[in-house]
């Protein structure tokens, strides 16, 4: 019979990307709302807008399709080729408050120099004074 220190470390994977996050205080909300509730990039807006409602549902239920299959976020976000796509994903991943992929895909966006934190926070700010409950998460 194993130990429960063998259970332990094989079901426990920590290494040196391991992130441990704290919830964030009402107080540490309120300060970030204030530090980024700025306006919103035109560029920005304009990626996140969809031509027709048709393909809000499609790009929507695409993620929730991934999220519920398992995907890991890393693999998705390395196929994504096209800048609207990555922002318009990232955007669907914090609606359905799937935080994993929605940090690695803010990462992407990122890296990728389409826009920096600045600007993002401004958007999650944004939709944190909408649903305060559902998008503080992503502050962090």
């Amino acid at each position: 019979m194993k130990d429960l220190k063998t259970i332990l470390l094989e079901k426990l994977v920590i290494n040196k990307n391991t992130k441990v996050k704290k919830e964030l205080s009402e107080s540490e909300i309120d300060d970030l709302i204030q530090r980024y509730d700025h306006s919103i990039s035109i560029s920005l807006k304009n990626d996140l807008r969809f031509k027709t409602p048709a393909a809000d549902w499609t790009n929507e239920n695409k993620m929730k399709y991934y999220m519920d299959k398992g995907s890991k976020p890393e693999r998705l976000v390395a196929t994504i080729k096209n800048k609207e796509k990555l922002i318009k994903r990232w955007n669907a991943a914090m609606d359905l408050e799937w935080v994993d992929a929605a940090n690695v895909f803010k990462e992407e966006i990122i890296k990728r120099g389409y826009y920096d934190n600045n600007e993002l926070m401004s958007y999650i700010v944004s939709k944190v004074k909408l649903n305060r409950e559902k998008y503080k998460v992503f502050l962090q």
